[in-house]
């Protein structure tokens, strides 16, 4: 019963029931050709909309725009019609639709009786009621579980967050969305709001224009990758709009056939306003209803590295067929949905990728449990902020409690990225400040750790004075992303040539920004190979006081930490290019895969307790 809620609930968001009262508001399928053949004129009325429904999924649906797959999808039908000949009901013709789909069948794609869908939202109205779902005010106390508004939001002053729950990409009339984000964000700035909790689990779509009105909120408008369109200009499309009608015979005359008519891609005036950004930290939550639109939005935050996602695995694909057009059968009433568009990722590089992964996995089922975890992990009041004052300290887990720190970077817009070493903190009293910049090797606030520069001490190379992100990789060490060093020798005039040579690094590339996201601050010379960030392994050693060793991330140490992970190590290797594959978007996509790099060590509560 659970999966044929949330059927319903994507369904009822895709052909916009919310608003229709019934199918037979949808347009009617009828200027197929096939309606004048005497196959169609002989048949009963489940082969004759069979037939139908076959002629327009071939002639709408992008994936078959390739003469091959419409070879695949005819070679069904005499099957099909068979099956329909002894058919009694307009569900089993539905039901046997539904299974012809077969991969194609989504939540875009599909099909229902008007029985069917009305039985689909007595179940849904049933299953609100026994959840206790009601208008007002949400329940503070439950947060997470579903609201009856589309969007809302709650201020948790005392831990600095504000959730907002986002279950529909739509606008209210009496509440405009853009009204109410206005709103939202003011309250946050007024209350100094550090995390901004973007729940999305019950959201499965509407009009993307409305996560972009939230999206250009958190992430600069004019460095924004939008997805690609492609449309399939098909006969229906044409019967229902005009303007594609008019677009789709220029285009047949000017030769196209069997393919896909690529929709210009965005651009943005030179005079377009900025909205205010946002500058703290953004946690998304996705679940299981989570679709099309609202996989939009999830999806331009993955490939522009925004924020973190949390929840389960996507049932949507970041590259995705969608746009539904709804119809209906003309001899049984049937109706349905089916897309015409395909979107591609702003980042084509994983185009290919069907489902999202969150970047932490939780389990939704237990809505209250989640809220804590959140509170635990993004919270004010989160764990006790520590350092450490060695490495050795570190891994023996000897630390120092902290008060609250307050973490910032030369550049707001990139604090909560990993990467680049410009971030500075302070704990607002001067000489607890003097004594983390000289004892602290590392900080830690709630599982976030910053490695601090200054104090990194390695006979070849040298590092900034700044504060850098680092991840823990289990059982190797610490890794961190900085850019390209080169070796320096211990004269004087060797080192002051080699300083002279990044503070010209600096002026040329100061905050460039690679395409994974890091933002690199130059502390070196980085002409060589290596024309971007790359990854550093901090490790245990007992042939030098500091009890560690500094190590860039090459093939030799990749080798090694993947000897027990043969695909990983081919994905690895698969960039021919040595310089390039030694980058770090090319390595932390391949360690995240292990399983093995965490924000901080998993330490035991038992023995979670301050050095003496």
């Amino acid at each position: 019963m659970k999966k044929t809620i949330i059927a319903l609930l994507i369904l009822l968001t895709g052909w916009h029931t919310a608003q229709a009262q019934d199918i037979s508001q949808f347009n009617t399928l009828n200027d197929s050709a096939y309606q004048t053949k005497a196959e169609y004129q002989s048949a009963n009325k489940y082969q004759k909309d069979a037939i139908l429904f076959m002629d327009m999924v071939a002639d709408t649906h992008p994936y078959y725009v390739k003469p091959e797959r419409r070879e695949e999808w005819f070679a069904k039908k005499d099957a099909l019609l068979e099956k329909c000949q002894t058919m009694e009901t307009d569900e089993a013709l539905a039901d046997a639709l539904n299974e012809v789909l077969g991969k194609l069948k989504d939540k875009h794609t599909s099909v229902t009786t008007q029985k069917q869908l009305e039985e689909l939202k007595a179940e849904f109205r049933k299953e609100q009621k026994e959840k206790g779902i009601v208008a007002g005010a949400p329940d503070r106390e439950h947060i997470m579980r579903p609201h009856n508004n589309i969007y809302d939001y709650q201020i948790f002053s005392n831990q600095s967050i504000c959730y907002l729950q986002f279950n529909k990409c739509a606008s209210k009339a009496d509440y405009p969305f853009d009204e109410f984000l206005n709103n939202m964000f003011d309250q946050i700035e007024k209350d100094d709001i550090n995390t901004l909790v973007v729940d999305v689990q019950y959201n499965s779509g509407g009009n993307s224009y409305y996560c972009t009105q939230l999206f250009e909120r958190l992430y600069p408008v004019d460095k924004t990758n939008f997805f690609s369109t492609y449309i399939r200009l098909s006969n229906y499309l044409a019967s229902i709009n005009p303007d594609y009608a008019s677009l789709k015979d220029t285009w047949e005359k000017e030769g196209h056939k069997d393919e896909l008519y690529k929709y210009p891609a965005r651009k943005i005036p030179a005079n377009y306003p900025q909205p205010k950004l946002f500058e703290g930290n953004v946690v998304f939550v996705m679940g299981p209803q989570t679709y099309s639109s609202a996989g939009i939005l999830l999806t331009f935050a993955r490939d522009h590295h925004l924020g973190t996602i949390i929840g389960t695995t996507s049932t949507f694909s970041p590259s995705h067929y969608g746009d539904v057009l709804c119809f209906r059968l003309p001899n049984t009433g049937i109706g349905g949905s089916i897309p015409h568009k395909f979107f591609v990722r702003p980042d084509k590089s994983k185009s290919d990728e069907t489902v999202m992964q969150p970047d932490v996995e939780i389990d939704l089922g237990d809505k209250d449990a989640a809220w804590q975890y959140i509170l635990q992990q993004y919270g004010k009041a989160k764990a006790q902020c520590r350092y450490y004052k060695s490495y050795e300290d570190f891994t023996e887990d000897r630390w120092v409690p902290l008060g609250d720190i307050f973490v910032s970077s030369h550049n707001e817009r990139y604090k909560f990225w990993w990467g680049g070493d410009d971030y500075s903190i302070a704990t607002g009293d001067s000489e607890k400040d003097l004594i983390l910049r000289n004892e602290a090797f590392i900080i830690m606030q709630g599982d976030m750790l910053y490695l601090n520069c200054n104090k990194l001490k390695n006979s070849d190379l040298r590092f900034s004075l700044g504060y850098v992100k680092a991840k823990y990789l289990e059982g190797r060490g610490l890794v961190f992303v900085g850019p390209g060093a080169v070796k320096i020798d211990n004269t004087e005039n060797d080192r002051s040539n080699a300083y002279a040579a990044a503070g010209t690094a600096i002026g040329l590339a100061s905050m460039a920004i690679t395409g994974v996201g890091f933002v690199v601050v130059p502390t070196g010379n980085v002409s060589g190979k290596n024309k971007g960030p790359v990854c550093y392994l901090i490790s245990d050693t007992s042939t030098n006081a500091e009890g560690y060793r500094i190590r860039q991330i090459n093939d030799r140490v990749m080798s090694l930490i993947m000897i027990d992970n043969d695909k990983l190590c081919k994905e690895y290797y698969a960039e021919k290019n040595e310089g390039r594959r030694q980058l770090a978007k090319h390595i932390i996509p391949i360690l995240e895969k292990s399983g093995h790099l965490f924000s901080a060590p998993r330490r035991s509560e038992e023995t979670d307790t301050p050095a003496e």
